[in-house]
């Protein structure tokens, strides 16, 4: 109820009629992404881009550390995020399209759906990579 990125919503029109919506609402400075279950209405940007300006503040007030860096998603609007890092993980979905994540190398597409898909990868990437 207090979102500060993103407002959800569910688009109950045609798809013809979607385009014409993404036109109003560019008109307004804004973006419509597609989500996991929803649509998300948001000013111009992207978890990637977020992603991005979070680790370079940790480089900045952290020098000498090295990063590495994981992401977990499962809708389009995770797709720049999970372009961004060192280990993107795939989540499946019962609620939408999975993005096409075929042009990202290391990508691990976790085997458990919604939350259960979550944890196993994220035991799975403590056990193998993290020692």
């Amino acid at each position: 109820m207090a979102r500060k990125a993103s407002e959800p919503l569910v688009w109950l029109d045609s798809h013809s009629a979607l385009p014409e919506f993404v036109e109003l609402l560019e008109s307004e400075g804004l973006h419509l992404t597609r989500g996991g279950r929803f649509y998300h209405v948001s000013v111009k940007g992207n978890k990637g881009l977020a992603l991005q300006a979070l680790l370079k503040k940790y480089r900045q007030e952290y020098p000498e550390d090295s990063f590495m860096t994981c992401a977990l998603g499962d809708g389009m609007n995770d797709l720049p995020m999970l372009e961004a890092v060192d280990y993107p993980v795939l989540i499946r979905s019962e609620h939408g399209l999975a993005p096409d994540v075929s042009h990202i190398v290391e990508v691990v597409e976790a085997s458990g759906v919604g939350p259960e898909g979550w944890n196993q990868a994220i035991l799975d990437l403590f056990s193998k990579k993290i020692k």
